[in-house]
């Protein structure tokens, strides 16, 4: 469970991520081979448009430049909570990069320091939550 909600010591609500473990944070086994297989030969862009394509759960958190390629980099929110680069071709899908856990553990913690309240990493208390 990546974040969860449970009332601080003054009886307050907040959001909090749970540490640092590395299945919480890991793309899938076998999640590229499958979009491979059903989406291989498509349009990226049609793809990343799509309402009900297979990012249809992602945010993109921008583009990046790699070996002189450009990507962009999609994060896949509820459990577990990943992150992929998807090549920006112009055309068919091309290379698909799975982020390290422990990169996608940097990009999600960078994302809950932008949220207001920011989120911190508290171990789960069970007494807590609601």
């Amino acid at each position: 469970m990546p974040t969860y909600r449970q009332v601080d010591e003054h009886g307050n609500p907040r959001t909090v991520r749970a540490p640092f473990n590395r299945e919480s944070y890991s793309v899938p086994v076998g999640w590229v081979d499958k979009l491979r297989a059903s989406f291989g030969g498509e349009d990226v862009n049609a793809l990343l448009a799509d309402r009900e394509g297979p990012f249809n759960n992602m945010t993109s958190h921008g583009e990046r430049e790699r070996a002189g390629k450009r990507f962009v980099l999609l994060r896949q929110h509820g459990m577990p909570e990943w992150a992929i680069e998807v090549e920006l071709t112009g055309g068919a899908l091309g290379e698909v990069r799975e982020l390290p856990p422990e990169e996608t553990w940097e990009l999600v913690r960078a994302n809950d320091q932008r949220a207001n309240p920011p989120i911190e990493v508290a171990p789960i208390d069970p007494k807590r939550m609601f």
